[in-house]
């Protein structure tokens, strides 16, 4: 029941305290209907839990936005390491990177995956394709890295931070 201009507003202030995050959407000249409006991401996993009623870690694993939680938490972890500019990419079709980061003329992709083994996607592979992506990070919260294939990686939360490809 309010205008998008005061939707705009709010999320302006949100985001000028470090509430939320506003990802921009990367759109470049594609055979694709892209999307193009922003992602919003709470900083604060905790804050997130909070106010989702989320109490506990058992509570949290049975939530259906847990997976929602885990991207938010480890996307911020994963640019609080990285420089150059950050965006996500979703085509209206149903591909999407969750984030993509141009730096040092490098052309690097991120999916975070709230699973035990991840997999190769179609959208890792249009992804892939689409982008030009130099290499393509699959974050998880497992215990061991491995490759999915010669240019997709998959890494511990903590290996992506820290900058190795254990």
């Amino acid at each position: 029941g309010i205008s998008d201009k005061t939707v705009r507003g709010y999320l302006d202030f949100l985001a000028s305290t470090f509430m939320v995050r506003i990802l921009p959407p990367w759109h470049e000249n594609l055979a694709k209907r892209q999307v193009k409006s922003p992602k919003v991401y709470f900083r604060d996993s905790g804050l997130l839990h909070l106010l989702s009623g989320i109490g506990t870690l058992r509570d949290l694993l049975d939530h259906p936005r847990c997976g929602a939680s885990w991207e938010g938490f480890a996307l911020e972890q994963v640019l609080s390491v990285l420089d150059g500019d950050a965006y996500f990419w979703s085509t209206h079709g149903g591909t999407e990177i969750d984030l993509f980061v141009m730096q040092g003329g490098k052309r690097w992709g991120f999916e975070f995956k709230f699973a035990d083994a991840p997999s190769t996607t179609r959208s890792m592979r249009e992804g892939l394709a689409d982008l030009r992506l130099d290499r393509l990070f699959v974050i998880y919260p497992g215990d061991k890295a491995y490759a999915l294939d010669e240019r997709i990686r998959v890494l511990r939360l903590a290996d992506a931070v820290l900058g190795r490809e254990a």
